[in-house]
């Protein structure tokens, strides 16, 4: 989502409906939410079922998920379906596409590692946005690194007659 202009923000109802209603479909492990302005959101997912935490982006953090992410983008294992999803407008009624494929293909192709001294962060060329692939390094880095991985359903081996 992005905002119509300076003086309209996102509308956060909008956003948790649409989380809530994903949730439903996939019953999420873990919803991450940046320091901005979340607490409020944080706090309605939360009482809606959905496991919503807070997550700071440091520049220490900022390195171990992007970091998690080079290692799994270099060894094949990040995979971007190309189906965007979209959500029924409830003031219009209208199908919003959010186009969020070509947006994120954008958004990995504009990273660039900055240093400054001895550390690094990965951000976005001028002009670009990183929020999409904040999420995906953030994902997959919770996703691989911690506790909710031990709560996943174990693989099993199914054998069917033929």
């Amino acid at each position: 989502w992005k905002p119509d202009g300076k003086n309209s923000p996102v509308n956060s109802e909008t956003v948790e409906e649409y989380i809530k209603n994903l949730h439903r479909a996939f019953r999420f492990k873990q919803v991450s939410y940046d320091q901005w302005n979340t607490a409020e959101s944080i706090a309605n997912l939360q009482k809606a079922g959905v496991n919503a935490v807070l997550r700071s982006f440091s520049s220490s953090y900022n390195a171990l998920i992007y970091g998690n992410l080079y290692d799994i983008a270099s060894e094949g294992r990040l995979v971007i379906y190309n189906v965007n999803t979209h959500y029924r407008d409830e003031k219009t009624g209208n199908d919003v596409y959010l186009q969020e494929i070509d947006l994120t293909k954008q958004q990995l192709e504009m990273l660039q590692k900055k240093w400054s001294r001895n550390k690094f962060k990965i951000e976005a060329l001028s002009g670009y946005n990183d929020d999409i692939t904040d999420c995906i390094a953030a994902a997959s880095y919770e996703c691989l690194n911690s506790k909710i991985k031990n709560s996943l359903p174990a693989t099993r081996t199914m054998h069917l007659p033929f």
